[in-house]
């Protein structure tokens, strides 16, 4: 669903510079936006609450 916002969004004349999310849940967002040339940043990744131990 993000990647259609961001085609929409290009549709109507803006430029992507970069998708944001707080919270990647690292279930192939990053890949996903890479394939379609979108560069994608994450704020705290899913690993980031996994307790080591």
């Amino acid at each position: 669903m993000p990647i259609k916002a961001a085609e929409a969004l290009k549709a109507e004349g803006a430029e992507i510079v970069r998708v944001v999310t707080v919270l990647d849940r690292q279930e192939g967002a990053e890949e996903a936006f890479a394939a379609a040339g979108l560069p994608f940043a994450a704020i705290l990744k899913r690993e980031d609450f996994r307790s080591e131990g």
